[in-house]
C-alpha cells in the first residue's frame, strides 16, 4: 500500500473492508479518513482545513518519492 506500517490489526481490518467494498486499500483508507475529517467533533480553523484540503488532493493523485530502479547486486559488489 504505503511506506507507512500499519499495526497488523488496522492493516488486516482494511483489507477486509477492502474486499467487501471491492475498492483498493488506499481509497478504503482515504474515505475514512474524510469521514473522520468531516465528523470530528474539532471544528478545524482555515489553516487545518487548507491542509486537509491539500492532503485529500495528494492522496488521490499520489506522491512521487522519485524512486527508481537500481541494481541491487552492484550494492554488495566484493
Amino acid at each position: 500500500m504505503s511506506a507507512i506500517r500499519l499495526p497488523i490489526e488496522v492493516e488486516q481490518r482494511l483489507q477486509s473492508l477492502a474486499r467487501q467494498t471491492g475498492q483498493s486499500e488506499a481509497d478504503v483508507l482515504r474515505e475514512a479518513l474524510d469521514a473522520y475529517w468531516r465528523n470530528s467533533a474539532r471544528r478545524p480553523d482555515e489553516d487545518r482545513g487548507a491542509a486537509h484540503a491539500r492532503l485529500m488532493e495528494r492522496l488521490k493523485s499520489g506522491w512521487d518519492l522519485g524512486g527508481g530502479r537500481f541494481d541491487r547486486d552492484s550494492l554488495y559488489d566484493r
